[in-house]
């Protein structure tokens, strides 16, 4: 199945452009420039119409950027800015780069839309909930972050 099926398909499941482009990232670690314009064409929007959808979307890139990949919902932080700065001072990374090492690609993104599990994380093209009392979370990105102390 190419990228457009795969856009129309989820279309057809009813998902809107947002969750589209969010599945897309989730799946590939990016969203290229071309599948973005498929998503226009599957959708039948114009480029203002689809700047309006993923107004909370991070950067598209056409490539994954690292061997592993944190994105972070900035919007289920808004009353936690303390765990997000800790979270931060954690990895040692700056949103929207890679580490040194290439280990560790690190985003913060706007609204997720999975506000009533919240605060949210994908890590690995994993969602993860209620991420600052998730055991799961915190075991994945503690064996990260010692992939990274081994180099």
């Amino acid at each position: 199945m190419d990228i457009k099926d795969i856009i129309q398909s989820m279309k057809d499941e009813g998902h809107s452009p947002k969750r589209v482009h969010f599945n897309l990232k989730i799946k590939y670690g990016s969203v290229s420039e071309e599948a973005l314009a498929l998503i226009k064409e599957v959708f039948g929007l114009s480029d203002n119409e689809l700047n309006s959808h993923l107004g909370w979307a991070p950067l598209n890139k056409d490539k994954a950027k690292a061997k592993h990949s944190l994105l972070i919902c900035r919007s289920c932080h808004k009353e936690n800015q303390d765990y997000l700065d800790a979270l931060c001072a954690l990895i040692n990374i700056k949103s929207g780069t890679t580490s040194d090492d290439g280990i560790l690609y690190f985003e913060i993104t706007g609204c997720m839309g999975l506000c009533a599990l919240g605060p949210n994380a994908v890590l690995d093209q994993k969602i993860y909930n209620k991420i600052n009392d998730n055991p799961s979370f915190t075991l994945k990105l503690n064996s990260i972050l010692e992939e990274r102390k081994q180099i």
